[in-house]
């Protein structure tokens, strides 16, 4: 593992959606435990100044805890995933 890809693995990745008329700005914050293979697979996600929670990249696609709203999960796990890119 090169210095280069430490340090990709633990910047807070930028969040900027919009999702049903709202414009979410934030942060995805790694967990760098859960770093695997240059991808971090937890993180605290921050929108508008509020926590939403944790999110997880699992086998069946992004998880937010406590939510419901699979889409929303998607939207933000599409985002991450286009940063680490």
């Amino acid at each position: 593992m090169n210095t280069d890809e430490i340090i990709i693995k633990t910047e807070r990745v930028p969040i900027d959606i919009n999702y049903r008329g709202t414009r979410y700005i934030g942060e995805a914050i790694p967990v760098p435990a859960s770093c695997r293979d240059g991808i971090c697979h937890d993180l605290e996600i921050v929108l508008n100044g509020n926590s939403m929670g944790m999110i997880h990249l699992t086998l069946n696609g992004w998880r937010i805890e406590y939510m419901e709203n699979r889409t929303f999960a998607d939207l933000i796990g599409e985002e991450i995933m286009l940063w680490y890119k």
